[in-house]
């Protein structure tokens, strides 16, 4: 008897495995960034980033050239993306000389993509992540482990920034050219 559930339970599975793919190709489902003809989002190659002011600017730059654009520019800028990147730190659970016992950081990116022709803003988008690590005493602060710490935690948070801003700028181009089609 229970061979026979285990074979029934095996062409169940299998029936699914075959069925899903046409199931989802079926309801319209596409890939965000992968296009007909294989070309990964190529409004992407078409957008220069404008300079970002300090260390952490400068570093979400080099995340979003290596998100947008992985094998290089290809064409003339039609797009500028500016973004106007702020971070600030909190201090919270202290100790009882009032050391701060962990910092919280918040970075916030206002994005602005604007159409060189035209010199209008065609999208915009404010972005916000946070990301925290243990602090040390006073006494601590120059040790190698710290400043690791600060900087592991600040670049995880650009990179999800980056990450989002490749998301949401290819659901914007997605979405004009499906409104453009119709």
């Amino acid at each position: 008897m229970s061979q026979i559930k285990s074979s029934i339970s095996w062409l169940v599975k299998l029936n699914l495995f075959l069925i899903l793919p046409i199931l989802v190709g079926s309801c319209g489902f596409h890939s965000l960034y992968d296009r007909d003809d294989g070309i990964i989002a190529p409004e992407f190659e078409r957008i220069k980033i404008d300079y970002i002011p300090d260390r952490e600017g400068q570093i979400l730059k080099n995340y979003l050239i290596d998100n947008l654009t992985p094998k290089g520019k290809k064409c003339c800028a039609e797009y500028i993306l500016s973004v106007d990147l702020t971070k600030s730190e909190e201090n919270r659970a202290f100790r009882r000389d009032y050391t701060p016992r962990q910092t919280r950081l918040v970075f916030i990116a206002k994005i602005n993509l604007r159409d060189v022709k035209s010199d209008k803003v065609i999208y915009t988008d404010i972005f916000r992540t946070t990301a925290s690590y243990t602090s040390t005493t006073l006494a601590e602060k120059s040790a190698f482990s710290a400043v690791i710490a600060d900087e592991s935690e600040s670049n995880r948070a650009l990179r999800t920034i980056a990450d989002n801003i490749k998301i949401r700028l290819a659901g914007f181009f997605n979405k004009s050219e499906s409104e453009d089609e119709s």
